[in-house]
This record gives structure tokens, C-alpha cells and sequence, in this order.
């Protein structure tokens, strides 16, 4: 289930230098270890030591790998490249007309100044070159300028990619065919996410990447360029894959590593995520010679991170760090606004909206972003508008759809969620979470239906039946039981879904095939996998503790309007479901106590997102449920549940 909690800062700051001044930086930064970079590939190491390269090519070489020396950064465009390929896009570098005109330009769409570099590039500009028309078709796309952007991409067809490819297949050493093929395959992953439903243009782009890739394979943007479309995809293990390869070929390539910092965000893992910003931070620090240098990117990780986990105050101060490097960055101005909401400040985050609006008219980015946020939160209803004006700004594209679909399958409307998975699916049909959650609604709608006072049994029809019925035979003595515990009855009924084996559980619940645990709550449904012994299946266990744990989540989230922290929750269930706490179970809390591992007020929440540390999660929270019932009674974790609702902050309650 998602968590709702307001945390206290997990990481204070340090400030380092001279009284009275000197940098202040984020200990996250410094105590967080980087995350390391794939082993080199051997190849660019034989290709950068070839006898027959002149010292000249020798030093383009070292550049375009990452693996520079100083003396080859004192020229001028050389060290632009390398500040780019960093992603150090404020360097002065980039003031210097001697730099080529598409450097400076790239480096103003990275830095989110579209309008300076669509100003450097002209219509005219792009029109001749086709490294010049990637760029302004960057900077296009980013302000919501879509038509204008696609029209660039039209120009790159496929004759002219597979020309550029034979042109790079026949001088694979000539820096100009590559950058050309380059930014034509650029051009064409544009157009994929911008106007992504033609699934036949997105296979033909990807096999003109792995031509592109097979005619210099040593080209580390392709394997980015992949990357992206499969991150866009929710293809995460293949685009995992391309971004290994890619920091094989170049371990500094700052793209590669925030390509790869969103992905475990996304995947929910947190602290690889940060490990990856802790890297983009060395790799800023190196290039700069600033031991307390901080990379935008990686203050933007750490607050996705952060808000993913409802760490509000490491969010807040990443957001203002990733900001105070590129004041126009749409991305972290929509994740600036997307902090708000989470917290319930939904006016400040309207706000912010309408900012954003005036430099992007019309673009959809802040609404996704505040609707994915809210979502989490499960303010189903506030998450549901932000999510449709994101879908309406953007129809022809699949993240809002996707992001709607979900939600409304985890608030239980399924015919709404089947409407949207559907618009998701025709907007890109290569979506594969939103491909398999449509999939799996439209079979959910053939399944039989028991219905008892408080709860929608739901099943496959067959031997999933058996239980089922055994189901409604037990729930409402549970659920009796349940609501005189916490003094509150459910605004409507649970739907309790047996889902027929464990993968379509995990799509059930995430929209991917593998999820770790057997049952889960969304609120107003709870899933959980049949209890079968078999390849498809986790195995046989009590159903009926089971559903009782998921049960008292969908009352306590209910009473408090969704604002219940994750401990509080976790130990209300782990307190009621049935179970005696065993003697290992005790012994790991003692042990815990006596080694002084037990987790502080604010990582006690923060604990339930980690693997690694769930095993000892569950029972402290229980442990500090039972002391608040003992000192207090049962009264006051109600009286706590009914300041929750009231959105006040965890500290105070």
C-alpha cells in the first residue's frame, strides 16, 4: 500500500568553510555512497590507444569516452563537450562564440533556456543541418510546440537515417557522419514521444537504432537514445540493460546516469537512486574541482526520491537546489509543484501550474506530475482532475492515460479505468503497464461477483469459487470486529479480488508481473493471490489473518482520508490480524533495542520502502503501537487517526 506520513528531515545540512559563511551542502550528498560505474568496456580502451590516431584524434576520442585528460580541456570546444556530456550546462564555456553553434545550443535546452537556444537556431539553420534541427526540435518539444517539432522530425525520414547509417558504416572514424546519424536518430526518438501511437514508426525507429548501434557500436548516445524510448515504454529491465552499456562506453555521461536515477525512482528504489545522484555529484566535482559541487540532476533525483517517500523537506530542498542551478527548468518546476500537492498545499501548487503554464501554454508535464503525486497520496478525487487536464493537453500521448487507468483501479472504478487503460493503449500500444493493467481489467469485468453487507467478493470463475465462498462466510464477524477496534465504518464497500495466480496479482496491484508480498491494499480494494502451491503461485497461507491485515489498512486509511503515516497503519494491522508475534521476532526487536539499530521517529517510515530493512519495520511500529495503547488506550490511537484526517502534520499529532 502507498504510504501517506509526514516526515521530519532524515538529513540535516552541513555547512563547511570559514565562520560566518561557506557552502552549505546536503549530507545526503556526502554520506550517501556513489553508485559505481559499470566495468569500462576494452574495446574504447584499444580504440583510444590505436597507433595510427594523431594526437588531435587521440584527444577527440578521450573526450567523446569520458576519459579526458586536462591538457585535452584546454580547447575550447573540447571542453565543451566534455561540460556537456557532464551535463555542466551553465559552464561560461557555452558564452563563447569560438564554441560551435549546436553546443551552445544544446547546452541551453539542457539547461531549460528554450527560448535562447531556438533563438541561436533558426528555422533556416535547422533546415540545413541535422544536428541543428535535434536541438531546436528539443527546444520545440519542451515548450509544447509539437507541430512545429514534428515537422522537423518529417525532414529526418527513413532514407535519410539509412543513409546517414551507411555513411557511418563506411567511416565509422569520421566524427561528422556520426554526429549527423546521430542527430537524426535523435530527431526520430522526438517524434516517438511526441506522437507515439503509431507502433509500426516506433519498431522502425528502434531497428534504425540497432543499425545505427551495429554500425558504430561503440556509440554510447544510441544505447541512451534506446534507453529513453523504453523507459517510455515501462520496459524498465531493457532499459536498464541499454543504460549499462551506454556507462560502459561512457561512465561520466551525466544523461545516462539521470536516465538511470528516474528509472529506480520509478521502481520505487530509493536508495540506488540516491547512490546514482551521490555519482552525478563526484562526476560534477571532478570536472569542476569543487569538492562541494552539487549537479542539478542530482538534486532533481534525490527530491523525486525524497517525495516518492514523503520525505517533504529533502524534496523541498532538492527541488530548490535543482532550480537554484537552472532557474527555467520545466521539469523541476513541475516537480516543485507536484511537493505542494503532496503536502496539501494544493493552492500554492495551482500556482505554480499557472506559471509554468505561461512558459509552456497548453503543455501537460505540471499536471502530470501533481496528479502522479496526489495519486500516490491516494487523493483519489483531487488526483483524478489534475490527471484528466494532463490527459486533455496531451491526448495523442500515453503517461496521463496510464497514470489515470491505475488510479482508477486502485479506487475501484473499473469501467473508468477500463476507458482510460484503453485511450492509453491506443496512444502508445507499445505501453507495456498499461498494457497489461488493460488486459487484466477487461477480465476482471467477466469475473463473478459475491456480495455480502460491507464487502464485493470478487473471482475467476472455477475453483477460485471455493474460497471465495469461504470468504463471505467469515468477512463480515471480521469485519465487525474491525470497526468497533477503530470506531469507524468504511464509506463504501471493499472489493476483495482472488486473483488467479501471482503475476496477474503484481499487475493487479503495480502494473508490472513481480511484486514481493501476496495481498495489498489500494484503499477501497484489496488484492490478493489465490492459495495455490505451483510455478504461478507463492504458495498456500491464512487467508483469512491475511485479509484481516489488508482489511484494517482500508479502515485506517478510510478514517483519515488517506493521510494515516505508513508505521501507523502497518501497526494497527500487524497488532490485529491474528498472529502471535514469535519468539524470532522478539529476539530481532531485542537485539535491535541492545545494538541501538531500533529506527528513529523519522526513518521509521522510510524503513517500510526499504527491502532490507522491512523485517525489523513491521514489528517496531507494532512495538510502538502497543506502547501508545498501554500508556494511553485504545482512545488516543483514535484520537490520532482523527487528527490525521485532518491533514496535521505527523510531529504534532
Amino acid at each position: 500500500m502507498k504510504r501517506r506520513c509526514v516526515l521530519m528531515c532524515a538529513a540535516g545540512a552541513l555547512t563547511l568553510g570559514a565562520r560566518g559563511g561557506g557552502p552549505t551542502i546536503d549530507l545526503e550528498s556526502v554520506l550517501t555512497p556513489a553508485e559505481p560505474a559499470p566495468e569500462a568496456s576494452p574495446a574504447v580502451g584499444r580504440l583510444v590507444g590505436a597507433g595510427y590516431l594523431t594526437e588531435d584524434e587521440r584527444a577527440d576520442l578521450r573526450v567523446r569516452f569520458g576519459r579526458w585528460t586536462d591538457e585535452d580541456l584546454t580547447d575550447a570546444a573540447r571542453y565543451a563537450r566534455a561540460a556537456l556530456i557532464v551535463g555542466l550546462t551553465d559552464d561560461a564555456v557555452f558564452e563563447d562564440e569560438a564554441v560551435p553553434a549546436w553546443l551552445r545550443a544544446s547546452a541551453m535546452v539542457d539547461a531549460g533556456r528554450y527560448e535562447e537556444a531556438l533563438a541561436l537556431v533558426g528555422d533556416e539553420d535547422a533546415a540545413s543541418d541535422a544536428v541543428l534541427a535535434s536541438v531546436r526540435a528539443r527546444a520545440l518539444a519542451a515548450t509544447g510546440r509539437v507541430e512545429g517539432a514534428l515537422a522537423l522530425v518529417d525532414a529526418a525520414d527513413g532514407d535519410s537515417m539509412a543513409r546517414a547509417v551507411e555513411a557511418v558504416r563506411r567511416g565509422v572514424a569520421d566524427p561528422g557522419a556520426r554526429e549527423a546519424a546521430g542527430a537524426m536518430a535523435e530527431l526520430l526518438v522526438i517524434g516517438v514521444e511526441i506522437a507515439p501511437s503509431d507502433p509500426a514508426r516506433s519498431r522502425a525507429v528502434l531497428g534504425a537504432l540497432a543499425e545505427l548501434r551495429q554500425a558504430d557500436q561503440l556509440d554510447h548516445r544510441v544505447r541512451e537514445l534506446e534507453a529513453e524510448l523504453l523507459v517510455m515504454w515501462h520496459n524498465r529491465e531493457e532499459a536498464a540493460a541499454a543504460l549499462t552499456e551506454s556507462l560502459r562506453l561512457n561512465p561520466k555521461s551525466a544523461h545516462a546516469w539521470r536516465l538511470l536515477g528516474r528509472l529506480l525512482v520509478d521502481s520505487l528504489n530509493v536508495e540506488r537512486a540516491r547512490s546514482v545522484a551521490a555519482r552525478l555529484d563526484r562526476i560534477a566535482r571532478d570536472f569542476l574541482g569543487d569538492p562541494f559541487a552539487e549537479h542539478p540532476e542530482a538534486s532533481l533525483i534525490r527530491a523525486r526520491a525524497a517525495l516518492r517517500v514523503d520525505d517533504y523537506p529533502v524534496a523541498e530542498r532538492g527541488v530548490a537546489a535543482a532550480l537554484s542551478a537552472r532557474p527555467g527548468w520545466r521539469e523541476a518546476l513541475a516537480v516543485q509543484a507536484a511537493v505542494d500537492a503532496a503536502q496539501g498545499r494544493l493552492a500554492e501548487a495551482d500556482a505554480r501550474l499557472e506559471a509554468l503554464d505561461e512558459a509552456m501554454p497548453g503543455a501537460a508535464l505540471g499536471y502530470l506530475e501533481v496528479g502522479a503525486a496526489l495519486a500516490e497520496q491516494r487523493q483519489y478525487e483531487e488526483a483524478a482532475a489534475y490527471l484528466r487536464e494532463a490527459a486533455d493537453r496531451a491526448p495523442g500521448r500515453s503517461e496521463a492515460w496510464t497514470e489515470l487507468g491505475m488510479l482508477e483501479m486502485q479506487s475501484g472504478r473499473d469501467a473508468a479505468a477500463r476507458d482510460a487503460l484503453r485511450r492509453a493503449t491506443e496512444a502508445d500500444p507499445l505501453h507495456v503497464r498499461a498494457k497489461n493493467s488493460l488486459k487484466l481489467i477487461e477480465e476482471l469485468l467477466t469475473y463473478d461477483v459475491i456480495e455480502t453487507d460491507h464487502f464485493r467478493i470478487r473471482y475467476r470463475p472455477g475453483v477460485d469459487e471455493v474460497v471465495a465462498r469461504d470468504m463471505a462466510a467469515h468477512l463480515e464477524r471480521m469485519h465487525d470486529r474491525i470497526a468497533e477496534l477503530f470506531g469507524h465504518v468504511p464509506a463504501r464497500k471493499t472489493t476483495i479480488e482472488v486473483m488467479p495466480n501471482h503475476e496477474w496479482f503484481s499487475v493487479r496491484i503495480t502494473g508490472d508481473r513481480d511484486l514481493f508480498t501476496i495481498a495489498a491494499a489500494t484503499g477501497p480494494v484489496i488484492a490478493l493471490e489465490a492459495m495455490r502451491v505451483g510455478p504461478q503461485h507463492r504458495g498456500e497461507y491464512h487467508w483469512l489473518n491475511v485479509v484481516r491485515h489488508e482489511y484494517i489498512h482500508t479502515v485506517t486509511l478510510d478514517k483519515t482520508d488517506n493521510r494515516i503515516p505508513i508505521w501507523f497503519t502497518e501497526a494497527a494491522a500487524v497488532t490485529f490480524q491474528g498472529d502471535e508475534t514469535g519468539f524470532d521476532t522478539w529476539r530481532l526487536l531485542a537485539d535491535s533495542l541492545e545494538r541501538g539499530e531500533l529506527y528513529g521517529p523519522e526513518e521509521v517510515n522510510l524503513a517500510f520502502a526499504r527491502a532490507n530493512q522491512r523485517a525489523l519495520a513491521y514489528p517496531q511500529a507494532a512495538w510502538m503501537y502497543a506502547f501508545i495503547r498501554e500508556r494511553w488506550g485504545d482512545g488516543a490511537v483514535r484520537d490520532m487517526m482523527g487528527l490525521q484526517g485532518e491533514a496535521m502534520v505527523e510531529a504534532e499529532v
